[in-house]
């Protein structure tokens, strides 16, 4: 009994310990998860007024453009910080950052130029503030993909903890039911081994010496 009960204790704890790992996990994706959709709003803001202060030349579209670039940046250096994410996530949160900020200061010094109506006869800034735009679409996709892959990790673990949960639960039942058929197994033989049996030979020796056959001595 005592043997069955470390067994499941033993492994309640394995469990629990296993558990309290993905749920940490988990935890940590969830709040990767909500940065990175914050991080996809100021993208989409940064995408919408860059495009906007191309075409209007407007210098307080290029200012929210370059807010939200500014913003963006700073949920991303927050996601590279995180330990928690593991190091995958914080070398890709690393390199969109990195992105981003070359990105910016081109798509930034493009749009001055076509906002302070300076000479573009050519039409150089605004094709490359077009090309700058697709490198900017870009990181977002790769942004959306990390982040729907930080959803992902979540669901797993929580799935996994539930089939888990489940496993342990029917475990412990068959390891119980394997307990108290072994401990009855194990009890009947002792009491057959040393009490019944002993016990029978007894009361033969007994009933031979009340008919005159038994040996007293015995």
């Amino acid at each position: 009994m005592v043997a069955g009960y470390l067994m499941t204790y033993g492994v309640n704890t394995y469990m629990s310990i296993d558990n309290e790992g993905r749920l940490d996990s988990s935890r940590e994706a969830v709040k990767g998860a909500l940065v990175g959709k914050d991080i996809l709003v100021e993208f989409d803001t940064m995408l919408k007024f860059y495009q906007e202060a191309v075409i209007m030349e407007d210098e307080e579209m290029l200012g929210t453009a370059q807010d939200a670039s500014a913003n963006a940046l700073d949920g991303l250096r927050k996601l590279a910080k995180n330990d928690g994410l593991g190091k995958t996530r914080q070398t890709q949160s690393k390199r969109i950052a990195s992105s981003l900020t070359e990105t910016k200061a081109l798509y930034d010094a493009a749009v001055q130029i076509l906002v302070e109506d300076e000479d573009d006869d050519e039409g150089t800034a605004m094709q490359q503030a077009s090309d700058l735009n697709k490198r900017l679409q870009n990181s977002r996709e790769q942004l959306v993909l990390m982040t729907d892959a930080m959803a992902t990790t979540v669901e797993n673990d929580l799935n996994d903890i539930i089939s888990g949960g489940r496993a342990n639960r029917n475990f412990s039942t068959i390891l119980f039911v394997i307990i108290i058929i072994v401990s009855f197994v194990v009890l009947s033989w002792i009491i057959s081994k040393f009490i019944s049996a002993p016990l029978v030979d007894m009361v033969e020796r007994i009933k031979d010496i009340a008919q005159g056959e038994g040996d007293l001595t015995q």
